[in-house]
């Protein structure tokens, strides 16, 4: 990547995270509204969808997020092979912990939230 255009990206990425914290405000702001009936049928699908996620065992909503982790893990994995062909399995392994540190970091540095 351009060194100018990551510079840039990098900048905008801690300028994202001063704004979440409310240490620094938007240059410009969007809204964007959804027509009445749009809104109510989003409203409707939210609503079934928490209906249907509260029938859910406990024990088996875990086993989702342990089957979803793995299948971001795999995915992850695929990403470093397809990008280091040549490398070891210790390579590979290293180098998704590195991810896997750097998504950490990323989160703890606010630069992504979680969805309301």
């Amino acid at each position: 990547m351009n060194k100018e255009l990551f510079s840039e990206l990098l900048q905008s990425g801690k300028e994202a995270a001063a704004i979440e914290r409310g240490a620094a405000k938007p240059s410009r702001q969007f809204q964007v509204r959804a027509a009445d009936d749009s809104q109510a049928m989003m409203d409707a699908i939210f609503r079934e969808k928490v209906r249907r996620a509260r029938q859910i065992p406990p024990s088996e909503k875990l086993f989702s997020g342990l089957e979803l982790f793995e299948e971001v893990e795999a995915r992850m994995r695929a990403g470093v092979r397809q990008q280091f062909p040549e490398a070891s399995e210790e390579e590979v392994e290293r180098r998704l912990r590195q991810r896997f540190a750097r998504l950490r970091q990323i989160e703890e540095h606010g630069f992504y939230r979680s969805a309301p």
